[in-house]
């Protein structure tokens, strides 16, 4: 998949709302420009964090190629369904950010667990944010982790 994006390095975790926030109308503006269409909804791409200083290098990148569909094995896990393709590990966060960290920790845990080696960047897909409702409880969030 290719992506129009903007990446930052150590970004601190309050700031990153609005970065990604400032990097989509970047974004935007740059594929209106090109004469490029979106082919999907906008991602965070978070290729490293450092708890300890509690920053991230990510992008706000918005997919400009097909989005390749495969068929994914289903996986129970205690109250969600996770998605299993050749090459990652999904699962749909509903609500906010707590609920976002939580399927993070999941699919962190799964990859663990499996013994898969993990690759950046770990995808956040927003389907429903900010810009759809007010309500947090409402926010829907595709987490994706690609491993080997």
């Amino acid at each position: 998949m290719n992506y129009a994006l903007i990446k930052g390095d150590n970004i601190s975790k309050d700031e990153q709302a609005s970065f990604l926030n400032r990097g989509y109308q970047k974004v935007f503006t740059h594929i209106q420009t090109h004469g490029l269409m979106p082919k999907g909804s906008p991602r965070g791409l978070f290729y490293n964090w450092d708890e300890e200083k509690g920053t991230a290098t990510l992008a706000a990148a918005v997919p400009i190629s097909e989005i390749m569909e495969e068929s994914e094995a289903k996986i129970e896990s205690g109250l969600t369904y996770l998605y299993l393709g050749s090459n990652y590990i999904r699962g749909t966060a509903d609500g906010g950010n707590s609920k976002v960290y939580e399927m993070h920790a999941l699919l962190s845990d799964w990859i663990e667990s499996s013994a898969k080696k993990p690759k950046m960047p770990v995808v956040e897909e927003y389907i429903k944010g900010p810009n759809d409702v007010q309500d947090t409880s409402q926010y829907s969030t595709n987490v994706m982790y690609y491993f080997e």
